[in-house]
């Protein structure tokens, strides 16, 4: 872009592409704290943030118990079992 001139013709069609109607402008993204996000590097923690809180409470909460006995079973059995670990709890887990 910076190889283009204000007289040359594809400087012209990019004002047009960017000043199309129905263009909506997005406002500033608001920090936790009210502020406004000023540089990229706000905008992309901002977002993080955004995204980290939106997955985090959409996660199910572990099943502690099932873990723990999955856990126990894999310490108990030869490594040559665990194709039939994974199975057989995975197969209980259907039926709950």
């Amino acid at each position: 872009m910076e190889e283009i001139k204000p007289s040359h013709k594809a400087f012209w069609a990019v004002t047009k592409a960017l000043k199309t109607e129905g263009y909506t402008p997005i406002p500033p993204l608001k920090k936790p704290d009210n502020s406004v996000t000023i540089d990229d590097a706000e905008i992309a923690e901002c977002l993080a943030d955004s995204i980290e809180t939106q997955c985090s409470h959409a996660s199910p909460p572990h099943d502690i118990t099932h873990i723990s006995r999955i856990e126990e079973e894999v310490l108990q059995k030869p490594p040559s079992n665990l194709m039939t670990i994974w199975l057989s709890s995975h197969s209980a887990k259907s039926k709950r």
